[in-house]
């Protein structure tokens, strides 16, 4: 009997746990270290961050006293500013982050297949007065560079 207590009592302590921790996760991985390392508060790997070991513990006690994620974010936002977000929003000018990229590869597709389609273009440039176009060779430069040749096989 002893045992069924202590698997339940261990079951209930990993179930609380492990959602209060998953969702300090979340609101840890939302919020950017703002001690220069670049990566995120909940893996910053500097042992006594000035920034990260704080946050983390005031993420804690807030999500213990039942604060939503999204309004400690805000709490951070509001005092940080929009640059200890981990990923900008989705509004206004930061969506050229979100979608400048994918612009930009398009673009670059449609530029590249526009330059090998003017490569692969059919033709012999011949000069007609002071400019250069696009033709057909006429039989009489065929004959002429079938002399050229032949004269330069012998």
């Amino acid at each position: 009997m002893r045992w069924f207590a202590a698997a339940v009592l261990a079951f209930a302590v990993l179930a609380t746990g492990t959602a209060t921790y998953a969702g300090q996760r979340e609101v840890e991985e939302r919020l950017a270290c703002q001690c220069g390392c670049g990566l995120t508060v909940h893996t910053c790997n500097h042992l006594q961050c000035s920034f990260a070991v704080p946050v983390r513990e005031d993420i804690a006690k807030s999500l213990a006293a039942g604060q939503p994620e999204d309004e400690i974010i805000a709490r951070y936002v509001e005092e940080y500013g929009e640059k200890v977000l981990s990923a900008p929003t989705h509004a206004g000018f930061n969506l050229l982050a979100w979608w400048g990229p994918y612009v930009a590869l398009v673009a670059g597709g449609f530029g590249l297949w526009l330059a090998i389609r003017r490569m692969n273009r059919v033709g012999v440039i011949v000069e007609t007065g002071d400019r250069a176009e696009y033709g057909e060779i006429s039989q009489s430069a065929r004959d002429e560079i079938k002399r050229e040749l032949e004269r330069l096989e012998q």
